[in-house]
């Protein structure tokens, strides 16, 4: 399914119109060309219709005519037949929380680094947003500038170290401005796994399977009993997860929530270098631990020969440049300490399972393999799920971390 395929009938000269009079604070400026194309491939994207367009116009700011490329995101609008989808999107408020991150919280923390003398860019630049003629974000087209997505994290492990530190500065600045009550976080409540239909389909099923081929895995009985009871419980307890700790038992920031290495984009040098990187997607944020990111990272930005020896340095980390931007940014009182951050990841370490066990074959198996028809036979579902835990480097991966999740207390 590809919600770009198509354009809205309000997206026509009257709306470009109204973008560029807003980017230029000019009123007489005019449109006189625009093109639009899809922005992204079926399947990309959970809630947003992407669209990339070019927009030639005419300003009282530049004598010649100027061409911007920009991303339009889209809050979808699905006829009757996609009803059921169509009410998991309005239900959902996912794209209303990205306008609010991008609008306000995003611009606030940017602020707050500047002022601190970090000029490091987070994003890119929202140029406009509007609920009007329905829910739009419009921002730069950084693929012109060779920003471009990976589809795997990084070998070099300074990548994925100043990956997480900028993260930090992020969740430091949420942290920050809840503290001085510059930002109310009660919006930023939702995850994924509040949709039952789409967590049981990602997570349920698979946890199911696994538990069945766990049998199989000469040694490896024991954990299967471990994940049976699991897959009647990992709801009720990935749901607290994403609900805000009492100030008593732990600490919160906002998260980005989806931190998977697609919802970055990447410039790279001539060598093959990444040079910069800039986030992307914040339609799942939410209000929570920050063991929620960390996680994520720790699968989808570490690469895992650098998780398996390098784990504990990347959460320190990030934990030295989220308590110097906290100090940065003018907080005064005692920061949460490493201890603390490290009880948050282990009291939320069925995430971490979830993740390993249900996301991460993204990374060892070819997909595109995949065809709809293998599911329609029978025993169709079983049979790729067998396939696809004993593609050799996943289930060597999952071996190496299962012993760790029992002896943590996370199965």
């Amino acid at each position: 399914m590809n919600l770009a395929e198509n354009i809205p009938v309000w997206m026509n000269q009257d709306f470009f119109d109204k973008v560029i009079r807003f980017i230029e604070k000019d009123q007489a400026a005019k449109v006189t060309k625009f093109d639009v194309n899809p922005g992204s491939k079926a399947g990309e994207n959970f809630a947003s219709a992407i669209f990339r367009s070019s927009i030639t116009y005419k300003s009282k700011y530049s004598k010649d005519a100027k061409t911007i490329s920009v991303i339009i995101k889209v809050k979808p609008v699905l006829g009757p037949e996609m009803a059921a989808y169509s009410e998991i999107i309005e239900k959902s408020k996912f794209f209303e929380t990205e306008m609010a991150f991008y609008g306000k919280i995003l611009p606030d923390i940017q602020s707050l680094m500047l002022s601190a003398g970090d000029k490091d860019v987070l994003s890119p630049k929202l140029l406009y947003q509007s609920n009007e003629p329905s829910p739009v974000i419009v921002m730069e087209d950084v693929c012109v500038d060779d920003f471009t997505v990976i589809n795997y994290p990084p070998t070099d492990f300074e990548v994925s170290r100043k990956i997480i530190q900028r993260l930090a500065k992020i969740h430091a600045g949420t942290f920050y401005l809840i503290s001085e009550n510059k930002l109310d976080p009660t919006a930023f409540s939702q995850s994924i796994f509040e949709i039952p239909s789409t967590a049981e389909m990602i997570y349920g099923n698979t946890l199911e399977h696994f538990a069945s081929i766990l049998n199989d895995w000469k040694g490896y009985e024991k954990y299967a009993e471990k994940f049976k009871p699991l897959r009647k419980t990992y709801l009720s307890k990935v749901l607290k997860t994403y609900k805000p700790n009492r100030s008593e038992f732990g600490y919160n920031v906002i998260n980005h929530a989806d931190f998977h290495i697609r919802n970055l984009l990447f410039k790279k040098t001539k060598d093959g270098s990444i040079e910069d990187f800039l986030f992307i997607d914040f339609q799942l944020c939410n209000y929570a631990t920050p063991a929620i990111d960390l996680i994520y990272a720790m699968y989808h930005v570490l690469s895992e020969e650098n998780r398996q020896t390098r784990r504990d340095e990347f959460i320190v980390s990030y934990y030295k440049q989220f308590v110097e931007s906290l100090k940065a940014f003018g907080y005064m009182k005692s920061p949460p300490s490493l201890t603390d951050l490290h009880i948050e990841l282990l009291k939320n370490g069925i995430l971490e399972v979830l993740l390993c066990v249900c996301n991460t074959s993204i990374y060892y198996y070819d997909f595109s393999t995949v065809k709809h028809e293998d599911f329609l036979v029978e025993d169709g579902v079983k049979n790729f799920m067998k396939k696809l835990f004993e593609t050799p480097a996943f289930k060597a991966m999952l071996q190496k971390e299962l012993p760790r999740f029992l002896y943590n207390g996370f199965i």
